[in-house]
C-alpha cells in the first residue's frame, strides 16, 4: 500500500496510517492520501493564518456594525429633535399667515386691500398649513426608525456571535498544527 511520511513542526504524538492491505481496497488508499494531505503542516499553517485573518475581518464587522448602530441612534434623536422643531415652526407660522389673511379678507370686503393680495395672503396661509402636515408626516416617517435600529442591534449581535465562530476555528486550527 501507499506509504507516507510527514514531520510535523514539532515533536509530539506520531501516527500511524495503514490502507490497501488487500489489493482490491482502492476506496481506504483514497481516504489514506486525503487523511496526508491534511497531515501537511504548511496547509496546518496557512490555516491558522486564514482562521487569524477571518477573526480580525469579524471583529472589523463587529466594530462597524456597533458604529451603524450609534450612529443610528443618535441620528434618530437629533431628527426628532429637528422635526418636532420643524413642527413647532410650521405651527406657529401656519397661524400667523392664516390670522394675515383674515386681516386682508377684512380689508377686502371694505375695499380697502386688492383681490390680488387677498388671494395672495390665502395661498400663502394654505401653504403654511401644508408646512404643517408636512412636518407632521415627517415625525410619523421616524417611527419606522426603531425597527431599524433593532435591525442595526441584530447585526452587531450576529458580527459578535461570528466572531466567537472565528475565535472557536482559530483555535482548532492551531490545535491541529500542534
Amino acid at each position: 500500500g501507499p506509504v507516507a511520511l510527514t514531520n510535523g513542526r514539532a515533536p509530539g504524538p506520531r501516527v500511524a496510517v495503514t490502507s490497501g492491505i488487500h489489493g482490491a481496497e482502492y476506496v481506504s488508499i483514497a481516504a489514506h492520501r486525503r487523511v496526508v494531505m491534511e497531515l501537511d503542516p504548511a496547509d496546518e499553517q496557512r490555516a491558522v493564518e486564514q482562521a487569524k485573518a477571518a477573526l480580525t475581518a469579524a471583529e472589523c464587522k463587529v466594530k462597524t456594525a456597533q458604529d451603524t448602530l450609534a450612529i443610528a441612534e443618535q441620528t434618530l434623536i437629533t431628527d426628532t429633535i429637528q422635526a418636532e422643531s420643524t413642527e413647532k415652526s410650521a405651527e406657529i407660522n401656519a397661524v400667523d399667515m392664516r390670522a394675515k389673511a383674515r386681516r386682508t379678507l377684512e380689508l377686502f370686503t371694505t375695499k380697502l386691500e386688492s383681490e390680488e393680495t387677498k388671494e395672495s395672503d390665502e395661498a400663502v396661509a394654505r401653504r403654511a398649513e401644508l408646512a404643517v402636515d408636512d412636518a407632521k408626516t415627517a415625525i410619523e416617517a421616524l417611527k419606522t426608525r426603531p425597527i431599524t435600529i433593532d435591525m442595526d442591534r441584530n447585526e452587531v449581535t450576529q458580527a459578535q456571535l461570528d466572531v466567537e465562530t472565528a475565535r472557536s476555528v482559530l483555535a482548532d486550527a492551531e490545535q491541529r498544527l500542534k
